[in-house]
């Protein structure tokens, strides 16, 4: 099973016999009808080459480039939200060095089973002093400061073939190597 920070485009749609209308499809290029919805942030459904039907897209609307992709956004929502969630225990606890210590450090221990199952490239805990001021404390807020980032998905992959007549050198270096073995044990 795959995680919430996995792109559900690429994947098979169960159950699903057909669509109202074919929307031409490629893999590998881009003048065509799935990929032009795509970067319209539009995901449609295609048939794959490999048989069946698929979701085909990432894209989410957005000016900002960084939150382009809807997986990467679902992934930092269930982050921000489990990291809400996780840390009720710790409202209305008195301050203390080590209720701050164990807030960061179960930040910190959630960021890192999620780098380690692939759903953040990597993640940090702070506090700010600027916002953590001692009248911030005295009034009952505290500021956790944290980041991760999400693992875009690897929306095109291109293959670039390239020509070598250099292995023509290597392959008659192989020849006369192999030649001269034969003609020494005759």
């Amino acid at each position: 099973e795959e995680g919430f920070w996995v792109s559900p485009s690429n994947h098979v749609l169960e159950g699903v016999v057909g669509t109202a209308r074919v929307v031409e499809h490629s893999l590998y290029e881009r003048d065509v009808e799935s990929q032009y919805l795509n970067q319209n942030a539009i995901a449609t459904v295609v048939r794959a080459p490999s048989g069946g039907w698929k979701l085909w897209g990432n894209r989410v609307p957005s000016s900002d480039p960084l939150n382009i992709f809807w997986a990467r956004r679902r992934a930092h929502d269930v982050i921000i939200d489990s990291i809400e969630e996780a840390h009720e225990w710790a409202v209305d606890k008195p301050f203390s060095l080590q209720l701050l210590l164990d807030i960061a450090e179960s930040v910190n221990a959630k960021l890192r089973v999620w780098k380690r199952l692939g759903a953040t490239l990597g993640g940090r805990v702070w506090l700010d002093p600027e916002l953590n001021t001692p009248l911030t404390l005295a009034s009952g807020q505290l500021y956790i400061h944290y980041d991760a980032e999400g693992p875009a998905p690897l929306e095109h992959l291109v293959f670039v073939f390239n020509r070598n007549t250099g292995y023509y050198t290597e392959l008659t270096e192989d020849a006369a190597r192999e030649i001269a073995r034969l003609a020494s044990a005759a």
